[in-house]
């Protein structure tokens, strides 16, 4: 999943003319740390990176459970949304499945890539989009039912 934050540099731009800028880095780092805590709690087996404003989440499949995977990757997704939100920063993300790298340096893969697309091209508004790739896992899972 890619986030975007919208609006960060003109916030950025208006904190540093008013002297608040390290305050704002401040908020923002406390609404990425309240969040992370709500997922450690759940047991979620997210990683996550944050550059800028941009914030890229990965969580690799359990290939026994994938269902569960997916319950617990759209209920993070809709909390850290949330939390960003009481925060004042509203977001703007597209998710996808595919194959991502994410080590201490580098995030690197088509799950990226296809993930900033659905953020930068398609998602508008502050709301995160999901692919059809993933769609068309939740509708498998579905089916069963």
């Amino acid at each position: 999943m890619f986030l975007d934050a919208l609006g960060f540099r003109k916030l950025i731009e208006t904190a540093t003319l008013a002297g608040t800028a390290d305050q704002l880095l401040q908020d923002f780092y406390n609404a990425h740390e309240d969040s992370s805590s709500h997922w450690s709690e759940m047991g979620a087996s997210w990683e996550y990176k944050c550059f800028t404003d941009n914030v890229v989440f990965g969580c690799p499949p359990e290939l026994e459970d994938s269902e569960g995977d997916f319950g617990s990757i759209f209920t993070t997704a809709g909390f850290h949304q949330l939390e960003m939100t009481l925060k004042g920063f509203f977001l703007r993300g597209g998710m996808t499945l595919g194959p991502l790298h994410m080590s201490e340096n580098f995030v690197f893969g088509q799950a990226l890539i296809d993930a900033y697309k659905l953020e930068s091209e398609r998602a508008t508004t502050p709301r995160i989009l999901i692919d059809n790739s993933v769609m068309s896992e939740v509708y498998a899972h579905l089916s069963s039912y």
